[in-house]
């Protein structure tokens, strides 16, 4: 088993539906943990849309400390998840996948890994503000195109926070890239410009 992708839920339900029905429960993520521990194979797990948060992927990280074989890392869309592991960076990660998450910052271990070569942030929560909270409102994923949503000081400030966060970690791992940018055709933006590095911009 190389690739893994799991989605806990459940079919047909109609207007019947509860939210506590989906997603990984705390005792899955256990389960999961105590399985990535011994798997030799397996290189690409993928966790988006579970309704994880940050104790689920504590417990589903915790696993992977004394894994060397996962790569690839997808906890995209979980929206509740808001810090990562302060020791994620020990990680053996090469691709990370973030976006769609309620991550604010990320911890600065992230800075000392050696492997991590792609991390996604398309559509995270950077903004500080509880009140803002439209997904619309991401003033930094739009830095390199003509498109601004927020008023101007807004906008100042939500790309200053973005560069304070992500230019010291560009910094210290110069062949990171990074991906702000959801790709779309109505922006017709050359592929260079959904991949961001603080050398380059």
């Amino acid at each position: 088993l190389c690739s893994l992708s799991l989605s806990y839920g459940m079919r047909n339900v109609g207007m019947d539906y509860d939210r506590s029905l989906f997603g990984m429960k705390l005792s899955d993520c256990r389960s999961l943990a105590r399985s990535l521990e011994t798997a030799e194979t397996l290189t690409h797990l993928n966790l988006s849309n579970n309704f994880l948060d940050d104790d689920k992927v504590r417990m589903i990280c915790s696993g992977l400390v004394d894994n060397v074989s996962v790569t690839h890392l997808d906890l995209s869309h979980n929206e509740d998840v808001e810090a990562l592991p302060d020791w994620i960076g020990e990680l053996p990660l090469v691709v990370l996948n973030l976006s769609g998450t309620g991550l604010r910052t990320l911890p600065t271990s992230l800075r000392a890994t050696t492997t991590l070569r792609i991390l996604e942030l398309v559509w995270t929560d950077w903004l500080s503000g509880p009140q803002r909270e439209s997904r619309s409102d991401r003033a930094f994923m739009f830095a390199g195109s003509d498109e601004i949503y927020l008023d101007d000081s807004e906008a100042a400030d939500d790309i200053a926070r973005r560069d304070s966060i992500l230019l010291p970690l560009s910094l210290a791992l110069p062949d990171l890239r990074l991906r702000l940018h959801p790709w779309s055709r109505v922006h017709n933006l050359p592929p260079r410009m959904f991949w961001w590095h603080a050398r380059c911009g």
